[in-house]
């Protein structure tokens, strides 16, 4: 694993930018219209009777717009850590946009393997809490 600093090349992605963006227009969405009433019922938890991995999700958007972070986490773990995470990235996309340089992180193939893995794992992690908690 390499960290490096690079110049942004004029074609580049932003993916922190548009995730971002997509995150922030979230929590806008959540913290300003009644989408909990919106929202129908878990279709795979009605036919199963356990949860779905994302079962909770938009209560958790919903507190984590209103600031209440422990009750998102408590929803659904994953979503507040994504969340988190999105906002992070999109902070840093727009802290580095006009610089003309942005930190790289190079992995080698087993090292990204090991991420893929440890994210799976942290997914079915996450599934495990719901079903055990509902």
């Amino acid at each position: 694993m390499h960290l490096t600093l690079i110049k942004r090349a004029s074609g580049d992605i932003l993916f922190g930018l548009i995730y971002g963006t997509i995150a922030v227009l979230a929590l806008i969405a959540v913290r300003f219209l009644p989408v909990l009433d919106l929202m129908p019922s878990c279709v795979f938890r009605a036919f199963t009777g356990i949860p779905c991995p994302t079962c909770g999700a938009t209560r958790s958007l919903v507190h984590f717009a209103n600031g209440n972070l422990s009750a998102s986490f408590g929803m659904n773990p994953a979503i507040a850590l994504l969340m988190f995470a999105a906002l992070l990235m999109f902070a840093y996309d727009v802290a580095t946009l006009f610089s003309g340089s942005r930190l790289c992180l190079s992995l080698k193939p087993r090292e990204a393997t090991l991420i893929r893995a440890g994210a799976i794992a942290v997914l079915l992690a996450n599934w495990a809490y719901l079903a055990l908690n509902r």
